[in-house]
């Protein structure tokens, strides 16, 4: 009888612990794709509004201040979830752009485009980044 009884507190604690453990896996597992998944959501969104005031001429004083605030947001978020490469060209565009107004995001955008097909899990482009622009306000 009590080997029996060993038997089965044996068996239970070796579930007891077993489920700990899959449950300490599955809660690492969720943890790491939430980061993942945020950390995307922020790079493709700061791509975005990069992308956006590229290549783009502000008409008027809203949209000048629309761009600054999309410009600043988009560093700021590289700053904090870029690769080390994306916050590089981060870095390099800020300083550029104290002694030149106009400075290149391409390689900005270059890398994350790169780091974010790799992540997402889709082919290389193999063509570099066009700006399409279209004018608001057409020529009459």
């Amino acid at each position: 009888m009590n080997f029996t009884l060993l038997q089965l507190l044996t068996t239970s604690i070796v579930t007891i612990i077993g489920w700990y453990i899959a449950h300490r896996i599955a809660v690492k597992r969720d943890q790491t794709a939430k980061k993942r998944d945020l950390q995307i959501q922020y790079l493709i969104d700061a791509y975005r509004k990069l992308e956006s005031v590229t290549a783009r001429k502000a008409l008027n004083d809203d949209e000048r201040k629309t761009i600054i605030k999309n410009l600043e947001s988009a560093i700021a978020d590289i700053q904090l979830f870029g690769s080390s490469t994306q916050i590089k060209y981060a870095y390099e565009f800020t300083q550029e752009l104290k002694t030149n107004m106009e400075p290149s995001l391409t390689p900005l955008l270059t890398a994350l485009r790169s780091d974010l097909r790799s992540e997402l899990n889709l082919s290389k482009p193999g063509m570099e980044i066009r700006h399409l622009r279209i004018p608001f306000n057409p020529p009459t």
